[in-house]
């Protein structure tokens, strides 16, 4: 039955696909916020679940044929014969971010939070409420992306994002968001992204393998993590 048609609606397929993402992203403020269990643990916890899911819903099968034209507009529409629309999308993201961060209380108090969230709390900031908007919206982004990458590919595959995760860190690294918090910005992790992206460019022309790319990847983080590091170790020296 999974091998012809879409099953359901198209554009109730998107609704319930960003519905089930934003549950998702709260069950991990739930338990990241309420439970105090580690995010690292809790996030890849319900990653492996939901993949796992995925992989049940479609019989380990990839959706490449018998799709309707509608499936891949998201992925492929372009506009004004300029740029794509998951291009606008990302634009459109940027620049509700960066307002967010810049012109808001709300983004002015998760610098605080970064910094030290004891002193957020008792300057009277609701940290937890904070932390648990931003993993729901987390995880609503991560829906959208994962609906436009389907589409752009016009595959559906439950394990087309494997190893995103790793390049999510690359980007935030490589933008200057520091691991502990406080530092780093929505415009800097979009420097990240394109270097990022110029970065595998190079090594895929470069012919080189996926594990030596990996292993690139893997480098640059730890360059990264020890620049930072170093940066803020003589930051407060100097204070």
């Amino acid at each position: 039955a999974i091998a012809n048609g879409l099953g359901m609606n198209f554009y109730l397929a998107i609704f319930l696909t960003l519905l089930i993402c934003i549950v998702i992203g709260a069950v991990n403020a739930y338990f990241i916020v309420k439970m105090k269990i580690g995010s690292v643990i809790v996030t890849l916890g319900t990653m492996y679940i939901s993949r796992g899911i995925a992989h049940l819903v479609s019989q380990g099968a990839q959706r490449n044929v018998g799709l309707p034209a509608n499936f891949g507009i998201l992925g492929k529409l372009r506009i004004f014969d300029f740029f794509s629309l998951p291009v606008l999308i990302m634009i459109i993201a940027v620049i509700i971010a960066f307002i967010i961060q810049k012109r808001t209380i709300f983004g002015r108090n998760l610098y605080y939070i970064g910094s030290n969230k004891i002193t957020a709390q008792i300057s009277g900031i609701k940290v937890d409420k904070h932390v648990a908007i931003l993993y729901i919206v987390s995880a609503f982004l991560s829906g959208l992306t994962g609906i436009i990458l389907a589409s752009r590919f016009f595959s559906g595959r439950a394990v087309g994002a494997d190893g995103y995760e790793f390049d999510a860190l690359v980007v935030a690294l490589l933008g200057g968001m520091s691991i502990t918090g406080a530092f780093g910005g929505v415009l800097n992790v979009l420097i990240g992204a394109f270097i990022l992206g110029i970065l595998s460019t190079v090594l895929n022309q470069l012919g080189l393998p996926p594990d030596i790319q990996i292993i690139s990847k893997g480098v640059i983080i730890t360059i990264s993590i020890l620049a930072q590091r170093w940066a803020l170790t003589k930051y407060k020296k100097m204070l």
